[in-house]
């Protein structure tokens, strides 16, 4: 397959262009306007709270009594039916905390840009019963139910793009589609911890995804991702209701360009979607003397004061373990053939200082661990220069003082070849389940992880010394968080 035989390379390359190395030409930046219209906190279409089925209680008290990162939950003749499940859920997508002085509450175990969520959970029954996981009433919100036939149990994952407001412009599409693969790393975890991870299996979009959204009444579909499906343990298959033909009204009614050019390139993933195992996401280390409670408590994008954005933080010398962790939970392939064969073309670099054991400099990321590279010219310091978001009286930046920086790169020319069109969301997908391990193992060491796309790309391209062909897809932030204050505790 080449560019010149599928004009949906040339528009995926095009669009990862915009807003990678080209975005100083070709967009606008990013300019927030608290005010500007979104459908972040509004009910999926179709939900009703009057039919709402709590979640079980007690998450967080079982994992307590899971040491962190090898304790699993195994007392099943304690769980009452479906317990297990809903303790998963609630542990992946439920609140967590409050946090008095940040202008972007609430908080979960998992990163969102500026707490808006836009990927949705939602639960389908045998019997074809729809709900969806709403983590502030804490239960299954009821949705109309599908085709009586179906004996599917799942957990879907769908982006509103809507979530996102308009001046994010095509960035709607990797914002949304990172958190997908970040969404979908914190789902495998809690499922592991609960014992359902053996039995599951992935389903990544395909040309089924627009018919799972009708099926939970998810319009109009120009706001939603195709979804990403996680498959229960004994879940049957669906019913095969005939040949499924693309959607051509997919962009009906839609008057914003940015927005339908993201939907566009978001359908261009239809094609086969098997089911493939759902692998383990927690790799095995040293204990560390935390339990997995407190390690999804303190998982943290980093804090200011006073209703400032950003993060500051301090230089502390830390243990080897803090970045040999991290580096193992960026290793762990994700799940599935799919997924592993595109996490291959995914370059993971980090810049590091203050790590015993480490002299400060780049070092690539790979199974055997981190090798140092002598080509690479960053630093903190340097890295602070080429950041998006500058020290100012309103916003906190304190890269230079990060004990960490990742940066996750690839060869999007090589990914399409192999992949085609689907190779650019595969490689989203992928860098948002590395970046989730890089924020569960931040915190285990008391550290913060803050997720960004926010890095000027052809600088630090050069300063990490990687290849012209390579594009930057995301990076990571972490360090010590100077700002503390007490937290209002959320979780369940």
């Amino acid at each position: 397959m080449t560019t010149a035989q599928d004009p949906r390379i040339r528009d995926v390359l095009r669009f990862a262009y915009a807003q990678g190395p080209g975005k100083g030409q070709v967009t606008a930046p990013v300019r927030i306007d608290p005010d500007a219209p979104h459908t972040s906190g509004l009910l999926p279409p179709g939900a009703d709270p009057n039919s709402t089925v709590p979640l079980p209680r007690g998450a967080h008290e079982l994992l307590t009594e899971l040491p962190f990162p090898d304790g699993r939950f195994t007392d099943g003749e304690d769980a009452g039916d479906g317990d297990q499940l809903g303790w998963a859920l609630s542990s992946a997508f439920g609140l967590v905390r409050q946090e008095p002085s940040n202008p972007y509450n609430d908080h979960r175990a998992h990163p969102s840009v500026r707490s808006k969520f836009p990927v949705h959970a939602f639960v389908t029954s045998p019997g074809g019963r729809h709900h969806y996981l709403d983590p502030y009433r804490c239960g299954l919100v009821g949705l109309p139910d599908g085709d009586p036939a179906d004996r599917a149990h799942r957990v879907v994952l769908a982006g509103r793009f809507t979530h996102l407001p308009s001046y994010y412009r095509l960035l709607r599409g990797p914002l949304t589609e990172l958190e997908l693969g970040i969404n979908l790393r914190t789902l495998a975890m809690t499922l592991q911890l609960f014992g359902l991870q053996a039995g599951s299996a992935l389903r990544l979009p395909g040309l089924d995804g627009e018919r799972v959204l009708t099926s939970l009444g998810l319009a109009p579909a120009h706001e939603w991702s195709l979804p990403i499906v996680v498959e229960l343990p004994g879940s049957q298959p669906t019913p095969d209701s005939g040949p499924v033909r693309p959607q051509d009204d997919t962009l009906v009614g839609v008057d914003d360009s940015d927005l339908g050019e993201v939907v566009r390139v978001n359908r261009h993933q239809r094609g086969d979607s098997a089911p493939e195992p759902l692998t383990a996401a927690i790799p095995g280390h040293a204990r560390r003397g935390v339990d997995w409670s407190q390690v999804l408590w303190r998982r943290t994008a980093g804090r200011m004061p006073r209703a400032l954005s950003g993060m500051n933080g301090r230089r502390r010398r830390v243990p080897a373990a803090a970045f040999l962790d991290a580096a193992a939970w960026g290793a762990l392939p994700p799940p599935g053939p799919t997924l592993r064969a595109a996490a291959r073309h995914v370059r993971v670099t980090a810049v590091v200082q203050d790590v015993t054991g480490h002299a400060d400099g780049t070092y690539r990321i790979g199974p055997a661990g981190p090798e140092p590279v002598p080509s690479g010219q960053a630093d903190a310091a340097r890295l602070e220069a080429v950041y998006g978001y500058p020290l100012t009286t309103g916003n906190g930046c304190d890269v230079r003082h990060a004990t960490a920086v990742w940066f996750l790169s690839a060869d999007l020319r090589a990914l399409v070849a192999e992949f085609g069109p689907p190779g650019w969301h595969l490689a989203q997908y992928v860098c948002g389940w590395i970046v989730q391990g890089l924020c569960v193992a931040a915190a285990a060491h008391d550290l913060y992880a803050r997720p960004t796309r926010a890095f000027d790309e052809l600088p630090t391209q050069r300063l990490l010394g990687l290849p012209d062909e390579e594009t930057l897809l995301f990076s990571v932030v972490s360090g010590t968080g100077r700002f503390t204050e007490p937290l209002l505790d959320l979780r369940l």
